[in-house]
């Protein structure tokens, strides 16, 4: 969002210098004007949409927070070391979401992402 917040305020500055002929404009000027205003335009709509997007996954988690905690199964963290196309080593973590019955798995994530959904249930936890 703050990416996008930048990028709208440069299409709106090149909007206002391109905009701001006094009633004579060239080719060229209108030109650059309609240029800044589409790129303004296309980041206004990414932006209500990932706002949008946010709305509807925060409703969603306070709907799942409201049924209450309930056990879902298990978490299991998996470290591990392999070569990437380049040939070199690397380390990395996933966690995994594991049924009640030890069966199946119900949902895979790299730690980061995974710290990034326990941050947000603790916030929603906090926030009732």
């Amino acid at each position: 969002m703050n990416n996008l917040e930048h990028q709208a305020n440069r299409a709106k500055s090149s909007m206002s210098i391109w905009g701001n002929s006094y009633g004579y404009y060239s080719s060229f000027e209108r030109n650059e004007f309609e240029e800044a205003k589409a790129a303004y335009d296309k980041i206004m709509s990414q932006q209500t949409m990932i706002q949008n997007n946010v709305e509807t996954i925060s409703n969603e988690l306070r709907e799942i927070m409201e049924e209450g905690n309930y056990f879902i199964g298990y978490k299991a963290t998996h470290r591990y070391r392999a070569k990437n196309n380049a040939g070199q080593t690397i380390m990395n973590d996933a966690v995994f979401i594991i049924d009640t019955e030890l069966t199946k798995v119900i949902g895979q994530y790299d730690a980061e992402t995974s710290r990034g959904i326990q941050m947000a249930v603790d916030f929603l936890s906090n926030y009732q």
